[in-house]
């Protein structure tokens, strides 16, 4: 898993400061320190992976604190203040996303084979988790 997410790092120095494009559709990159004002937003659903430093995010009365090969999932557009942290080591904040096209998730959806007794669970309320990779 280190290697992947040291191969990871290397690609994303190369992100300016801000969200920098790849060339491949939906995912980006961000290095550095962006002032919060600019991360004030209504963030589209993605998928948010920190390769260094840290990323706090609060929506509502709510914090949440990432940290390095920790992600995050946005699965609706979410209005949403984020601030971005170096490392303890001083390495700039890098990160990784890939934004959701909510039509391309929901036909993934469809697709995939029912179980026995799915349909009985409660569905999650949230619309923001955090998992560590």
């Amino acid at each position: 898993m280190n290697n992947q997410l040291n191969e990871l790092r290397t690609l994303a120095a190369w992100a300016e400061n801000r969200r920098t494009e790849t060339g491949i559709p939906r995912v980006a990159m961000v290095q550095g320190a962006i002032p919060e004002h600019l991360l004030a937003a209504v963030y589209e659903p993605m998928i948010n992976l920190i390769l260094t430093g840290s990323k706090s995010m609060t929506v509502g009365d709510r914090t949440l604190r990432y940290d390095p090969a920790t992600y995050f999932v946005m699965s609706i557009e979410l209005p949403a203040v984020g601030q971005v942290h170096p490392a303890a080591t001083g390495e700039p904040y890098l990160a990784v996303s890939l934004t959701l096209d909510p039509a391309v998730v929901a036909n993934l959806l469809a697709d995939l084979p029912r179980r026995p007794g799915a349909m009985n669970r409660k569905p999650v309320s949230r619309s923001l988790q955090s998992h560590p990779s």
